[in-house]
């Protein structure tokens, strides 16, 4: 009894500490959107992170396709800096691109075009 008693234990321990790791990348991710969201003037922002450390931030809005390449590369480092300050683990992320992508939609077709710019 008490051999199954502390494997369930383990289990739920194992299971409480992945859900607060988590819950604090949702945290993280979601303070990021609202900051660039801000800062950009814009809704249209997509955040993923793989592996734990490497970030791609996406900002779909067509105000950004007229920008310069230099614009956007500073976009982008803008972007950077403000996801090391927002991370609480400042190690974590070790590689970032921003994607500028200008979706549009027609009928039933839908086309995408996008740049990417290096955020370190």
């Amino acid at each position: 009894m008490k051999k199954i008693t502390s494997a369930i234990l383990t289990v739920l321990l194992i299971t409480l500490f992945s859900c607060s790791e988590m819950s604090g990348e949702f945290k993280y991710m979601n303070q990021l959107k609202e900051s660039i969201s801000k800062k950009y003037e814009t809704e249209k922002v997509e955040i993923n992170i793989k592996n734990n450390n490497e970030l791609t931030v996406s900002l779909i809005d067509p105000k950004f396709v007229d920008y310069s390449p230099a614009k956007k590369e500073q976009i982008a480092l803008e972007i950077g800096k403000l996801a090391k300050d927002l991370s609480e683990d400042k190690e974590t992320i070790k590689l970032g691109v921003v994607n500028f992508r200008d979706e549009a939609n027609y009928g039933i077709v839908k086309t995408s075009d996008s740049e990417t710019f290096q955020m370190y």
